[in-house]
């Protein structure tokens, strides 16, 4: 069931945001789409691709001068403005607009019907290790008044390691869903439909205020509470608002514990023995394409590929299908690095850890080691001071998860995040 409705629900769901979005256009401006309710993921999207076009394409290029200051800041804030107005005339055009929708709206619709599920997939695709505050930055694109994602995210913040296994991630999904469903059960999954109504008005471009019993069950079974499904047998009509959701759910359990009462039994948490790690069927099974997470079988969203935007001058790619950030993470919000001084990394390694990594990465060269700190101590921002250790662990042939590469990688993250790892 969760399969099949799934798959049709999305299909149908794209569909419909295309001819809202798209009609019979070939190609849409990106402030037009603006004007449009959209999608939280669409929307993320299209801004960052935008974004990413005008840094690509270069449309304004100024002839370099020694007799002028390009960095005044009369001449910075007409760059920004350029820049703004270039974006908004961004031409995304009618292939490549279906494609994004499509990827977008699986992935959210995913991210409702099966988060937990689909949250490990999006972080341990092609990793077993992950930084804690880079889950962190996309978990907060994610935040939507579901109960659930709000207390993974806080549980996150107190876990107390820097990276985040795939085993310890699955855990701690797993736990939460179980303690929140058990606490209230409830208010938990009423977020949770309400979430799941709102993505549908962005679809639609309007607030419904009734959501198909079917989409309900979707939800319920998706998170293996198949034994509430019996809440609607009585039920007459094919859609719920939510007020009378919530009652119907709240007069069924209180009816299941009376009679587990009765029964001298405890029939009431047969509804949430759910098993957390239970494996899907293979029509079930909840798979990443090229980014995009889907439900294995006859899907109506095929494998994203980077579409090329034709120009007059070339072409230029300007979808990146496996960054799902790109989706989620709505880079204007991003949790910024703290201001101030950088200390020198000198004196954030200590003697025992400085050891380890000339022995074990620089192979007992220390004036190999003292050039790549000092290029290190150069660079002002955590993200590209990553790319260069990266680089350079991959020269040398360092596994990336070897306990020494993650020691260089910690003591290089608390030089820029010193205020909130110490």
């Amino acid at each position: 069931m969760v399969a099949s409705i799934g798959e049709t629900e999305k299909k149908l769901l794209a569909e419909s945001l295309q001819e809202r979005l798209i009609g019979s256009k070939n190609s849409v401006l990106y402030l037009d789409l603006l004007k449009e309710r959209i999608p939280t993921f669409l929307k993320n999207y299209l801004q960052n691709s935008v974004k990413r076009l005008v840094y690509t394409e270069e449309p304004i290029q100024f002839k370099n001068s020694k007799r002028f200051d390009f960095d005044h800041p009369k001449i910075k804030q007409l760059r920004s403005s350029l820049n703004q107005a270039f974006e908004e005339v961004a031409i995304f055009h009618r292939d490549e607009l279906i494609q994004a929708i499509n990827k977008t709206v699986s992935l959210q619709f995913d991210l409702l019907v099966r988060p937990k599920k689909t949250l490990t997939k999006i972080f341990y695709r092609n990793k077993s290790d992950q930084i804690k505050s880079e889950m962190l930055q996309m978990l907060q694109g994610l935040q939507d008044g579901r109960v659930y994602l709000n207390e993974v995210y806080s549980r996150l913040q107190e876990f107390d390691q820097f990276h985040v296994v795939e085993t310890d991630f699955t855990k701690l999904l797993s736990e939460t869903e179980s303690d929140v469903y058990h606490k209230n059960f409830v208010e938990v999954f009423i977020s949770e439909v309400k979430s799941f109504m709102q993505f549908l008005g962005m679809i639609r471009g309007y607030n419904g205020h009734e959501i198909k019993i079917d989409l309900v069950k979707l939800l319920l079974e998706a998170r293996n509470f198949h034994g509430l499904q019996r809440a609607f047998e009585q039920y007459q009509s094919e859609t719920i608002d939510l007020p009378s959701l919530e009652r119907l759910l709240t007069s069924f359990l209180e009816e299941q514990k009376n009679l587990a009462v009765d029964n001298s039994g405890d029939e009431i948490d047969n509804f949430f023995m759910y098993t957390s790690s239970q494996p899907l069927t293979e029509t079930e099974r909840v798979t990443i394409v090229n980014g995009q997470t889907e439900l294995s079988g006859n899907s109506g969203v095929n494998g994203f590929e980077e579409t090329v935007l034709v120009t007059q001058k070339k072409k230029v790619k300007i979808i990146d299908s496996g960054d799902s950030a790109n989706w989620i993470i709505d880079r204007n919000k991003i949790e910024q690095q703290p201001e101030g001084p950088l200390e020198p990394l000198q004196k954030l390694i200590d003697e025992k850890s400085r050891k380890m990594i000339v022995k074990k990465i620089f192979d007992q060269d220390c004036s190999a080691y003292e050039n790549f700190i000092e290029k290190l101590n150069e660079i002002d921002n955590w993200k590209k001071a990553k790319e260069v250790i990266e680089i350079e662990l991959h020269r040398r042939h360092i596994m990336p998860f070897s306990k020494e590469a993650l020691r260089l990688g910690d003591l290089a993250f608390t030089r820029y995040f010193h205020e909130k790892t110490m």
